[in-house]
Protein backbone atom coordinates (compact mmCIF):
# COMPACT_ATOMS: atom_id res chain seq x y z
CA UNK A 1 0.00 0.00 0.00
CA UNK A 2 1.13 3.43 -1.21
CA UNK A 3 2.13 6.18 1.65
CA UNK A 4 -0.31 8.70 1.80
CA UNK A 5 1.75 11.07 1.01
CA UNK A 6 2.40 9.78 -2.54
CA UNK A 7 0.75 12.50 -4.40
CA UNK A 8 0.91 10.35 -7.76
CA UNK A 9 -1.32 7.35 -6.06
CA UNK A 10 -3.43 9.63 -3.84
CA UNK A 11 -3.60 13.01 -5.81
CA UNK A 12 -4.54 15.80 -4.00
CA UNK A 13 -8.26 17.62 -4.81
CA UNK A 14 -10.31 20.79 -3.78
CA UNK A 15 -12.84 19.27 -1.61
CA UNK A 16 -16.60 19.62 -1.73
CA UNK A 17 -19.34 19.38 0.60
CA UNK A 18 -20.23 15.96 -0.52
CA UNK A 19 -16.42 14.60 -0.60
CA UNK A 20 -16.14 11.86 2.48
CA UNK A 21 -13.54 11.64 5.24
CA UNK A 22 -13.01 8.16 7.04
CA UNK A 23 -12.81 8.55 10.58
CA UNK A 24 -12.84 6.21 13.92
CA UNK A 25 -16.36 6.31 15.78
CA UNK A 26 -14.97 6.40 19.47
CA UNK A 27 -19.29 6.01 20.54
CA UNK A 28 -19.51 2.97 19.15
CA UNK A 29 -16.72 0.39 19.31
CA UNK A 30 -14.36 2.51 17.49
CA UNK A 31 -15.90 1.73 14.28
CA UNK A 32 -14.59 3.00 10.83
CA UNK A 33 -17.21 5.14 9.46
CA UNK A 34 -17.43 8.27 6.90
CA UNK A 35 -18.19 11.92 7.68
CA UNK A 36 -18.80 14.25 5.10
CA UNK A 37 -16.36 17.29 4.45
CA UNK A 38 -19.66 19.45 5.13
CA UNK A 39 -20.97 17.93 8.23
CA UNK A 40 -17.35 17.92 9.22
CA UNK A 41 -17.40 21.92 8.66
CA UNK A 42 -20.66 23.08 10.34
CA UNK A 43 -19.42 21.05 13.56
CA UNK A 44 -16.49 23.37 13.90
CA UNK A 45 -18.74 26.12 12.69
CA UNK A 46 -19.00 29.38 15.16
CA UNK A 47 -21.54 32.01 15.13
CA UNK A 48 -22.04 35.20 16.75
CA UNK A 49 -25.25 36.93 18.26
CA UNK A 50 -25.21 40.40 19.52
CA UNK A 51 -27.85 41.06 22.22
CA UNK A 52 -28.84 44.49 24.00
CA UNK A 53 -30.51 43.43 27.68
CA UNK A 54 -32.63 46.55 28.79
CA UNK A 55 -32.68 48.28 31.92
CA UNK A 56 -36.20 46.64 32.82
CA UNK A 57 -34.56 43.10 31.47
CA UNK A 58 -31.83 44.10 33.99
CA UNK A 59 -33.86 44.83 36.89
CA UNK A 60 -36.00 41.08 36.78
CA UNK A 61 -33.25 38.93 35.86
CA UNK A 62 -34.22 36.64 38.66
CA UNK A 63 -37.82 36.21 38.30
CA UNK A 64 -37.57 36.13 34.66
CA UNK A 65 -34.05 35.41 32.91
CA UNK A 66 -33.24 36.64 29.58
CA UNK A 67 -33.31 33.90 26.67
CA UNK A 68 -30.36 34.55 24.69
CA UNK A 69 -29.89 31.77 22.54
CA UNK A 70 -32.44 29.38 21.61
CA UNK A 71 -31.55 25.28 20.06
CA UNK A 72 -33.58 23.32 18.28
CA UNK A 73 -35.13 19.93 19.62
CA UNK A 74 -32.13 18.18 18.32
CA UNK A 75 -29.46 20.44 19.06
CA UNK A 76 -27.34 21.28 21.65
CA UNK A 77 -25.36 25.31 22.16
CA UNK A 78 -22.22 25.73 23.48
CA UNK A 79 -21.49 28.93 24.16
CA UNK A 80 -17.27 29.56 24.35
CA UNK A 81 -17.16 33.34 24.42
CA UNK A 82 -18.84 36.25 25.83
CA UNK A 83 -18.14 40.43 25.94
CA UNK A 84 -20.31 42.41 27.88
CA UNK A 85 -20.65 46.30 28.03
CA UNK A 86 -22.12 47.58 30.72
CA UNK A 87 -23.55 51.14 29.79
CA UNK A 88 -24.37 52.71 32.64
CA UNK A 89 -26.98 55.13 33.06
CA UNK A 90 -29.06 57.45 35.90
CA UNK A 91 -28.06 55.17 38.89
CA UNK A 92 -25.82 51.89 39.03
CA UNK A 93 -27.47 48.82 39.41
CA UNK A 94 -26.78 46.83 43.01
CA UNK A 95 -26.02 43.45 42.50
CA UNK A 96 -26.65 40.75 45.25
CA UNK A 97 -24.89 37.84 43.31
CA UNK A 98 -23.04 37.22 39.74
CA UNK A 99 -24.93 37.42 36.73
CA UNK A 100 -24.40 34.41 35.01
CA UNK A 101 -25.26 32.63 31.56
CA UNK A 102 -26.54 29.31 32.22
CA UNK A 103 -28.01 26.65 30.37
CA UNK A 104 -31.62 25.41 31.31
CA UNK A 105 -34.61 23.36 29.93
CA UNK A 106 -38.43 24.55 30.75
CA UNK A 107 -36.03 27.44 32.77
CA UNK A 108 -34.78 25.25 34.94
CA UNK A 109 -31.10 26.20 35.54
CA UNK A 110 -28.15 23.55 35.21
CA UNK A 111 -24.83 24.58 35.70
CA UNK A 112 -24.41 28.16 35.61
CA UNK A 113 -21.57 29.39 33.76
CA UNK A 114 -20.10 32.80 35.88
CA UNK A 115 -20.49 35.80 33.18
CA UNK A 116 -19.74 38.63 35.63
CA UNK A 117 -18.86 39.06 39.60
CA UNK A 118 -20.90 41.89 41.63
CA UNK A 119 -17.90 44.25 41.52
CA UNK A 120 -17.37 43.88 38.28
CA UNK A 121 -20.62 44.89 37.33
CA UNK A 122 -20.66 48.16 39.30
CA UNK A 123 -17.64 49.29 38.17
CA UNK A 124 -16.17 48.47 35.41
CA UNK A 125 -17.54 48.67 31.70
CA UNK A 126 -16.57 45.89 29.86
CA UNK A 127 -16.18 42.26 30.73
CA UNK A 128 -14.59 39.24 29.00
CA UNK A 129 -15.02 35.76 29.97
CA UNK A 130 -12.53 33.76 27.50
CA UNK A 131 -13.68 30.02 26.60
CA UNK A 132 -16.71 29.78 28.48
CA UNK A 133 -17.80 26.33 28.80
CA UNK A 134 -14.95 25.39 26.73
CA UNK A 135 -15.57 21.59 28.68
CA UNK A 136 -18.73 21.68 29.73
CA UNK A 137 -21.49 19.67 27.52
CA UNK A 138 -25.58 21.26 28.15
CA UNK A 139 -28.30 19.23 27.42
CA UNK A 140 -29.91 18.44 24.34
CA UNK A 141 -32.62 21.42 23.82
CA UNK A 142 -31.43 23.62 26.35
CA UNK A 143 -31.85 27.24 25.94
CA UNK A 144 -28.95 29.85 26.81
CA UNK A 145 -29.92 32.39 29.04
CA UNK A 146 -28.99 35.80 31.43
CA UNK A 147 -29.84 35.68 34.85
CA UNK A 148 -29.00 35.79 38.29
CA UNK A 149 -29.54 32.57 40.25
CA UNK A 150 -30.80 34.72 43.69
CA UNK A 151 -32.61 38.11 43.43
CA UNK A 152 -33.27 40.91 40.99
CA UNK A 153 -30.77 43.47 41.30
CA UNK A 154 -31.84 46.50 43.10
CA UNK A 155 -30.51 50.33 41.71
CA UNK A 156 -28.74 53.19 43.80
CA UNK A 157 -30.73 56.24 44.32
CA UNK A 158 -32.19 57.80 40.89
CA UNK A 159 -33.76 56.13 37.79
CA UNK A 160 -32.12 52.77 36.20
CA UNK A 161 -31.55 53.96 32.56
CA UNK A 162 -28.47 51.03 32.05
CA UNK A 163 -28.25 48.49 29.40
CA UNK A 164 -26.09 45.44 28.96
CA UNK A 165 -24.70 45.09 25.24
CA UNK A 166 -23.66 41.13 25.12
CA UNK A 167 -21.69 39.39 22.32
CA UNK A 168 -21.84 35.83 22.16
CA UNK A 169 -19.52 33.54 20.07
CA UNK A 170 -21.23 29.80 20.12
CA UNK A 171 -21.80 27.10 18.04
CA UNK A 172 -24.65 24.49 17.56
CA UNK A 173 -24.20 21.13 17.59
CA UNK A 174 -26.65 18.41 15.67
CA UNK A 175 -27.53 15.74 18.39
Amino acid sequence: MAKISNTTVYPQIKPTDTDLLIITDSSDSNETKTVSVGDLGKYYTYSTKDITITTQQLLNLFTNPVVLLEPGPTEIIQVTNAVAKYNHGGANLVWTDDATIHYGINSAVFIPIVFASTTAWATVDTIQQPKMGACFWPAVGAKVYLGNPTANPTHLPGTPTGTVQLSLTYRVIQY
